[in-house]
């Protein structure tokens, strides 16, 4: 038979190792995402990190065709901040034409 010394022992330890684990687990699920916004031929582009590394790269609006970037630094900011916010709900980052207007993004080609 365990001594109840030794029980408590091992029960601790579980405890233990179990608080530190769930912490753990906490901390790799509530990744923190940032934007980085950057020029871009005669527009803007955005970039989304997790800490330094990135994760999506995006030169141009990607719901249109072509290669438009954003006309302002406010509206590739507006659909970066959509993105992380689809990420951090687990969601696919696909962002719509619908939401390019909802958002009331400049769809000109022409900056």
């Amino acid at each position: 038979m365990i001594n109840k010394k030794y029980f408590r022992l091992i029960v601790s330890i579980a405890l233990i190792l179990f608080i530190v684990l769930s912490f753990f687990v906490i901390t790799l699920n509530s990744q923190k995402y940032n934007a980085r916004i950057f020029s871009v031929g005669n527009g803007w582009g955005y970039e989304i990190l997790s800490g330094k590394r990135i994760l999506i790269h995006q030169d141009c609006i990607q719901a249109i065709q072509g290669n438009v970037p954003f006309a302002s630094k406010k509206d590739a900011m507006k659909i970066a901040n959509l993105v992380i916010l689809k990420l951090e709900a687990g969601k696919i980052p696909y962002v719509s034409d619908r939401e390019l207007v909802i958002n009331k993004i400049n769809l000109s080609s022409k900056h």
